[in-house]
């Protein structure tokens, strides 16, 4: 009886989210793959922050699963604003490859626009970032360097069969969360960055 009241429970959930869309909370953070390797240059990045530039009415929208017609059937939300969760993520990055200082004795301060942050899934699962990062000197505000990350990451088969009702928002949220580790380790592990600040510090 237990068994068949929790399949009742499950088909009923699953005919819900056909009709309407169903809302899945995720969290973002850095995970890269393997450890970065520490730079020379030392802690000299202070205050770390972000702004979200895509005018989204909601700001921790980042994504959807979709039906065959475009239609939302899973609406993945972060667990805070995304702006909050792409802070956290550069000053773990920065801190594990030795840059992060106090913000009141780092001599650069970094900010990162967030052009587009979005995930999706029809059939295979697609991720894009687009991040523009810009170091100021904190003595003068002068910026001193600017770079752009533009990810674009597309998993899965076209014949896969975990699609609409039945795909994993979690799923969505692993393709996600390398996007936005790629678009950060692109950002920091560039030659041009680490002589920047080398070089000016």
């Amino acid at each position: 009886m237990g068994y068949l009241s929790g399949m009742r429970r499950t088909i009923a959930a699953v005919v819900l989210c056909g009709l309407s869309a169903c809302a899945q909370q995720v969290t973002l953070g850095y995970a890269p793959p393997a450890p970065p390797q520490r730079s020379d240059a030392g802690p000299v990045i202070g205050s770390v922050s972000a702004s979200d530039q895509r005018n989204e009415a909601d700001p921790t929208w980042i994504g959807a699963i979709r039906g065959g017609f475009g239609n939302p059937l899973k609406v993945l939300h972060n667990s805070q604003s995304l702006a909050q969760s792409v802070t956290t993520a550069f000053r773990d990055a920065l801190r594990a490859r030795g840059l992060l200082a106090a913000e009141s004795t780092g001599r650069f301060d970094i900010n990162v626009a967030i052009a587009k942050f979005q995930s999706t899934q029809m059939v295979r699962r697609e991720a894009e970032v687009d991040l523009t990062m810009t170091v100021t000197d904190k003595s003068n505000r002068a910026t001193v360097y600017r770079d752009e990350a533009n990810i674009d990451l597309v998993t899965g088969s076209v014949l896969a069969l975990d699609t609409g009702v039945l795909a994993s928002a979690s799923d969505l949220q692993a393709v996600t969360q390398t996007a936005l580790g790629q678009a950060i380790d692109r950002l920091l592990d560039n030659p041009a960055f680490l002589a920047a600040i080398r070089n000016r510090g």
